[in-house]
């Protein structure tokens, strides 16, 4: 039984709740279509790639969580594989990829930190990389095995003295963000 203290509704007030509702059901069945219709373009988009043997990734715009939700589904049951990348709600995209062509974790981290991947690139960063020891000393995989240190008349002033090797240049530490790839004046060729 209605409360005493209840203010009592008006036919208008009634009225006004049903409007209410039956705007809300017309946005929800709204927004259902648009969803449905979103995943059939998605569908058609990544069944387009698959038929295309050309495409090995592919790169979407970005989306905003739901619709990336719905891409990754997509991407999933058409047995593909697929990673978001992005800094913030905004920006976040979604980058497909056929499965013989999924790729590396370096190739990975690349889209991660908003680089476009350069196999070229990633190469030489893995023929010339930045050991840690104590002292961090500059390494080449390709020079006495992995881990075997340059000499320092290769590596120039910035660079360590192995045991037993006499020098007269002194050790400085490589500042943090030096990155012999995009600072080549510090490596000279053997």
């Amino acid at each position: 039984p209605p409360s005493l203290l209840a203010p009592v509704t008006s036919a208008a007030d009634s009225l006004t709740l049903a409007e209410q509702a039956a705007r809300l059901k017309k946005l929800q069945e709204q927004e259902k279509r648009q969803k449905v219709e979103f995943r059939k373009r998605m569908e058609k988009d990544v069944s387009d790639f698959i038929q295309d043997s050309a495409q090995t990734k592919k790169k979407f715009q970005p989306m905003n969580k739901l619709e990336r939700s719905i891409l990754h589904d997509v991407v999933e049951v058409a047995g593909l594989t697929s990673f978001s990348f992005g800094d913030d709600e905004e920006s976040r995209y979604v980058m497909i990829f056929k499965k013989e062509f999924a790729p590396s974790d370096e190739e990975l981290e690349a889209y991660r930190c908003g680089e476009e991947w350069d196999p070229q690139r990633a190469e030489e960063k893995r023929r010339l990389k930045v050991c840690v020891g104590d002292p961090p000393r500059l390494c080449w995989e390709g020079f006495g095995g992995a881990g075997a240190s340059l000499p320092a008349s290769v590596l120039g002033p910035h660079s360590s003295p192995r045991a037993g090797e006499r020098t007269q240049e002194s050790w400085l530490p490589a500042p943090p963000t030096w990155d012999p790839l995009s600072n080549p004046e510090h490596v000279r060729p053997l």
